[in-house]
C-alpha cells in the first residue's frame, strides 16, 4: 500500500514555477504594494469601528434617558454631546497614532542609514 502526501502549492503539476525571490526588485515591490493595501484597511478598520462606537454611545445615552423619564429634548441633547465628544477623542486618538506611526518609522530609517 503506498501512501500519499498532500499536495501543497508548490507542488502542483500545472502551476507555473516563479521564483521571486531571487529577484529583489519584484519582491520589493510586492512588499510595497503589500503595505500600502494593509494600511488602507487598518484606516477603514479604524473608522469603521469610530463610526458604530459614536452611533452606540450617542444611542446609550438617549435610551437611558429616555428610560429614566427624563425630558426628550435634553436626552437628545445629551446623547449628541456625547456622541460628538466620543468622535472627537475617536479623531484624536487615530491622528496620534498616525503620527506616532509615522515618527517610528522615521526614526527607524534614520538608524538604517
Amino acid at each position: 500500500m503506498t501512501r500519499r502526501t498532500p499536495h501543497c502549492a508548490g507542488d502542483h503539476p500545472n502551476q507555473l514555477a516563479l521564483d521571486w525571490t531571487l529577484d529583489p526588485e519584484i519582491e520589493a515591490m510586492i512588499e510595497k504594494r503589500v503595505l500600502e493595501r494593509a494600511e488602507a484597511q487598518a484606516l477603514r478598520w479604524r473608522l469603521g469601528l469610530m463610526a458604530i462606537e459614536t452611533a452606540v454611545m450617542g444611542g446609550l445615552v438617549i435610551v437611558a434617558g429616555l428610560t429614566l423619564h427624563q425630558p426628550v429634548l435634553e436626552t437628545l441633547r445629551a446623547g449628541l454631546l456625547v456622541a460628538g465628544a466620543c468622535l472627537a477623542g475617536s479623531l484624536l486618538l487615530i491622528g496620534l497614532s498616525a503620527g506616532c506611526g509615522a515618527l517610528f518609522s522615521r526614526f527607524r530609517q534614520g538608524r538604517q542609514k
